[in-house]
């Protein structure tokens, strides 16, 4: 799924094949019955390398998930206890790139070609 962000609000979901439609769904139902999940409360980066893959099921280590080379990094919405619930959606496979095309987290695979500063660029 793809979300187009503006100033740390989701403005709009899409998803980008079939198994992300029931997420986009999902996620527009929570905004329907609490707007405050649209805000990104958080962006972490996962660095526990302890953890080669996310835990099954609904557990707080996956919020740190790093693994060796990974580049996991996680979107927090949702502020308990202001709203019912607090997501963190888990995005293992992202590069993030500075301005000269270096990485500066994640993946270290060759880089893309250098990118004007603020454009956001992730690898899966």
């Amino acid at each position: 799924m793809i979300a187009s962000v503006r100033n740390g609000i989701i403005e709009n979901l899409r998803a980008t094949d079939a198994e992300g439609e029931s997420a986009v769904a999902m996620l527009e139902a929570m905004f329907e019955v609490d707007s405050r999940y649209r805000i990104i409360w958080e962006i972490g980066f996962g660095i526990n390398m302890a953890l080669t893959r996310p835990l099954p099921g609904n557990h707080a280590m996956n919020e740190v998930f790093g693994g060796t080379g990974c580049g996991a990094l996680h979107y927090g919405m949702g502020l308990t206890p202001y709203t019912q619930y607090h997501l963190n959606i888990i995005c293992p496979g992202t590069s993030v790139v500075g301005v000269g095309g270096q990485v500066l987290f994640g993946g270290g695979q060759a880089l893309v070609e250098a990118r004007p500063a603020g454009d956001g660029l992730r690898h899966a």
